[in-house]
Order: structure tokens, then sequence, then C-alpha cells
């Protein structure tokens, strides 16, 4: 339950900065991080590497202009 409404604000956040579309991926990748806890399990969740998921959360914080998580 807490994912989805993460998901409704990080959508709601996009439309306020009227950065463009959210990349599908991008939420993906921060569903991953948050159920996961950090960047390697996440990154071995999807099958992906730790790199990959720094940029797709860099990415996503860069479209809302927000810090989502703490490095």
């Amino acid at each position: 339950m807490r994912i989805r409404s993460a998901i409704r604000y990080l959508r709601a956040m996009a439309v306020q900065k009227r950065s463009g579309p959210l990349d599908w991926e991008d939420l993906r990748v921060f569903v991953a991080l948050a159920r996961a806890g950090s960047l390697s399990a996440a990154a071995r969740a999807l099958k992906v590497s730790h790199a990959t998921v720094g940029r797709r959360i860099a990415a996503l914080e860069d479209t809302l202009g927000r810090t989502l998580f703490d490095r």
C-alpha cells in the first residue's frame, strides 16, 4: 500500500514540475530500491548493475527535482 501512495506522489510531483512524463522503468527501479533497502540488493533483484540502479534513481530525482533517498 505504501508503494502505491509513493508512486501517486511521484507522479503528482512530475506534473507540478511539468518536467515531462515519468519513465516507468525509473519507477520500477524506485520500487525495487524501496523494497530492497540498498542499491546492491535492488540491483540483484532486478538483475542489473548497482550503477544502473543509481543512474535510474538519479534520473528520477532529476525529473522530480527532489532527493528521494539518502546515499
